[in-house]
Parts: C-alpha cells; sequence; structure tokens
C-alpha cells in the first residue's frame, strides 16, 4: 500500500508540472514585452567618414623593366636573376643581368628614360652624378657627364665585376694618327720655308760668266732678273704650303678633341635602375633566366610605411589629399593624413594596383557603367607610428566634412519625423516620469549622427532620448 500511495504521489506531481491550462499555453507563446532603444544627447562634432579597408605598405613602388641596354642587348635574353622576393637592395647592388650586362639599383626619382654617353648632360646626368658621389665614387658636380663621372663609373663597373661598355676608342686612334700626320707635315713645311729663305739670299747675288769668263752687262742684267723672280716664287709656295700645313693641323686637333669627348663609358638604358629610396625591399620578381629582354620585372617597395586601401571611386567621392584620416590596426589607432589619391585599374586589390593616373587632388566619381573604375587613397602618418609589418589589413577612416562647430547631437534615428513636416526627439525620463518630445531642427549629419537644436522647451547633454521612433502612449509634447 505504501509503494502505491508513493506512485501516485509522483504521478499527481508530474502531472501538475506537465498539464497546462490554455492561458498559461498562450502566456508562454506571446512574444516578449518591447524594450525602448534608448541613446544619450552628447556634445559633438559632427563628421562625415569614408570607410575603406587597406594594407601598411611603402610609399612608393617601383616596377623594374629587365631590357638591354642597345641595340644588340634587345634581343637578348635575362641571364640571371640575382635577387628574390623579400630580399634587401642597397644602392649600387646588381638585381639582375641581361645579355650579361649588370641592373644596378641606384637611388633617384627620374626613371632611366635613355643612354647616358659621354657628352651628355640633363637632370638624368645630374641623378647619377649624385648617385656616385654619394656611394663615394667620383662624379661631376652639375648635370653633364665629365671625366669625373666616367672615372666614377669605372670604379662602379669594375668593383661590381663588369666591364663598363666604351665608345670612341677607334675614333680616337685615327684622330691622333691625322693630328701627328698634320703636326709632322707642319714641320717639314716650316723647314722647307727656311731652307728657301736661306737660299734666296745667295741666288741673290750670284752673276752669270760670259764664255771668256767676263760677265758682260747685258748677261749680268739678265740673270739677276731671272734669278730674283726664281727666288720670290719658291719663298711664296713655302709660304702658303706652311700656312696649308697650320690649318690641317688646326683641323685635326679639332677632330681629335671631338672625338675625345664622344669616346668613354656608356650606360646603357637598361643598365641602370633608378629607385627612389634606397634600401628597398623586393616585392615581388616576375622573371627568371632565358625570359626575352623587356618581359620580365622586378618590383620593389622603398620609403616610410603608410596605409593604402582601394574602393570603388563613387564610394571615396570628397576624399581629397590633406584630409585627416584613421588608420585602424591591431594595435590600436593611428593618426594620418591624404598623401595621394589616385585611379587605378579595376584588378587592384588590397590597396596596391598599377595607376593609370598621376597623383590627382581629389577622388573623380564616375557615372553609371565606368567600367569599374576604383580609386586608391594613400595615407601617411608619422615616422614610426605604424609598427604592423607590410601587408598587414588596416581599416582606414577619412573625414571628409566636418560641422563648423561642436554642438548637441543624437544618433539619426532618434530624430522622428510628424506628417506636418516637423521633427522631434523623444526623452525618456527617469522611473514614472512620462517620455516628452522635444521639437528640434536638424543640422549636418554624418556617420549616424546629427547635429540638433531644441525649437520649443529644453535639451540637455546627457539626456536619454529613445532610438528608433514608434509612437509611446504616454508621450507628451514637451512645455
Amino acid at each position: 500500500m505504501a509503494l502505491i500511495a508513493v506512485s501516485s504521489l509522483v504521478i499527481g506531481v508530474l502531472a501538475g508540472r506537465l498539464v497546462k491550462s490554455p492561458a498559461q499555453v498562450a502566456a508562454d507563446a506571446a512574444p516578449p514585452p518591447v524594450s525602448t532603444l534608448t541613446a544619450t544627447v552628447e556634445q559633438r562634432q559632427v563628421t562625415r567618414t569614408v570607410a575603406l579597408s587597406g594594407v601598411i605598405a611603402h610609399q612608393e613602388t617601383t616596377e623594374i623593366t629587365l631590357r638591354g641596354g642597345d641595340a644588340e642587348q634587345q634581343a637578348s635574353v635575362v641571364s640571371a636573376v640575382r635577387v628574390r622576393a623579400g630580399d634587401e637592395v642597397k644602392a649600387g647592388a646588381v638585381l639582375a643581368e641581361v645579355g650579361g650586362r649588370p641592373v644596378i639599383a641606384l637611388p633617384g626619382a627620374m626613371a632611366a628614360y635613355r643612354a647616358i654617353a659621354p657628352g651628355a648632360s640633363g637632370p638624368d646626368v645630374a641623378q647619377l652624378n649624385k648617385a656616385l658621389a654619394g656611394l663615394g665614387y667620383r662624379a661631376g658636380k652639375g648635370d653633364s657627364v665629365t671625366a669625373e663621372t666616367q672615372a666614377g663609373l669605372r670604379d662602379l663597373y669594375q668593383r661590381l665585376g663588369f666591364t663598363p661598355i666604351a665608345q670612341g676608342e677607334d675614333e680616337v686612334r685615327t684622330a691622333e694618327r691625322a693630328e701627328t700626320t698634320a703636326a709632322r707635315a707642319l714641320a717639314a713645311a716650316e723647314r722647307a720655308l727656311t731652307q728657301a729663305q736661306g737660299s734666296g739670299g745667295a741666288k741673290a747675288g750670284a752673276t752669270a760668266d760670259t764664255p771668256g769668263g767676263q760677265p758682260t752687262a747685258a748677261t749680268t742684267g739678265s740673270t739677276a732678273s731671272a734669278g730674283a723672280s726664281s727666288t720670290a716664287g719658291q719663298l711664296e709656295d713655302a709660304r702658303q704650303a706652311v700656312t696649308y700645313a697650320r690649318e690641317d693641323l688646326a683641323v685635326a686637333r679639332a677632330d681629335l678633341a671631338k672625338a675625345r669627348g664622344r669616346a668613354g663609358v656608356v650606360v646603357g638604358l637598361g643598365e641602370i635602375a633608378f629607385v627612389p629610396t634606397l634600401p628597398a625591399t623586393v616585392r615581388a620578381v616576375a622573371a627568371r633566366p632565358g625570359d626575352p629582354s623587356g618581359v620580365g620585372t622586378l618590383t620593389v617597395t622603398s620609403g616610410a610605411l603608410v596605409a593604402r586601401g582601394t574602393a570603388d571611386t563613387t564610394a571615396v567621392n570628397g576624399v581629397v589629399v590633406d584630409q585627416g584620416a584613421r588608420v585602424i590596426t591591431e594595435g590600436g589607432t593611428v593618426e594620418g593624413t591624404v598623401n595621394d589619391v589616385r585611379a587605378v585599374a579595376a584588378d587592384a586589390a588590397g590597396g596596391a594596383g598599377s595607376a593609370t593616373g598621376g597623383r590627382s587632388d581629389t577622388a573623380s566619381s564616375t557615372t553609371g557603367g565606368g567600367g569599374g573604375q576604383r580609386t586608391e587613397v594613400t595615407i601617411s602618418v608619422a615616422e614610426g607610428a605604424l609598427t604592423s609589418p607590410p601587408g598587414s589589413q588596416v581599416r582606414i577612416m577619412v573625414a571628409t566634412e566636418t560641422a563648423g562647430r561642436s554642438g548637441l547631437a543624437v544618433p539619426s534615428t532618434a530624430i522622428i519625423s510628424r506628417a506636418d513636416g516637423s521633427t522631434v526627439v523623444r526623452v525618456i525620463g527617469d522611473g514614472d516620469v512620462a517620455p516628452r518630445e522635444v521639437p528640434v531642427s536638424t543640422g549636418f549629419s554624418g556617420d549616424g549622427y546629427v547635429a540638433i537644436t531644441p525649437t520649443e522647451g529644453e535639451l540637455t547633454i546627457g539626456q536619454t532620448v529613445q532610438v528608433g521612433g514608434g509612437a509611446l502612449p504616454t508621450a507628451k509634447p514637451s512645455r
């Protein structure tokens, strides 16, 4: 009997817990009570921000095409690649070889665009002279190739284990021989003139003898006249020969000077790779031995660390150079400035791309069908501020517009629009204090906030306002 009683008790308890009345079932199925979302009235300067994803990168990216330096080398191939991705490149280092000739990295902002030969001048030559001097070699002091430039280039090539290409040596030797011949001809002509002048005096004093040994007056006059005429002609010929010989020597010496000016070390177009800042880091190697000249490339990065991101051009409208920006990294937020804004190829990724234009002052918008145009934005920061390695992902925030002054602001979702066009915010009181609606005028908006000014009633910093609208039965206008 006891067992039966206990069993009945257990069954009764379980039944009481499992069996629910219809009212209880309905209550359990009902949605939870509606909660009110709130925010706080703030004092802030409302800002509009453009956000984009990016990476940390070096400021300068240089793509080096491996090509031969002259007509013969244009048909040659890459014979050696001396660097790998991640390698550090210093000034004066050999990056690769094309047709057995070196590709030497030197500091310089201007890309090489021609062969540099003796007698050349221009900003590229000034850059070369500066690079040679920076490495401790002899160098010219201006924008022309000088004897010092030539000497510095010979030393550089020889230190790297290469023989510099020289031009004009045969022409110089030919001109030297011509100068020697002309000098000897002048010396011979001057000796002939001296002899003619000496023999002329002897002939002038000579007399003609008669058959009997005694000169007659007639024969004496005739012979003297003929001798004087002959001597004068010989002297004039000798003098003319000296004049011609001197002119020939002057021409030979001028030709020799020109030949020497054109002779010397020639830097082929492909033998110097100017990089804006060195040391640099090799980012990519798209070349291998056997590639035709002009096909393989090396990409190096250098300079300070920056944050670089890309986005659809329409998404970054209004981003301009010198605007303030924030770079959000794993280590924190870094303040920076927009340094560059430029259009890039549509396939640009990770904040890098091939530029389709130079530096611009603003991101231009595209109108329908722009072909996927994208814009790259570069943010510069204080030296050492970015501590993450190149390639690290970051978030870039650019403040494109800012309200003129700081004032009251609430989230945009706290603004309630009425049918008559007026706007209010609903202030939530503490405890049993009923919510009240405060009419406001709205101003500058951005980043989810809007500046407000109460038109009736009071609104102070720190008050709680409803977010998301929706009528509350107890709401009443502010008085």
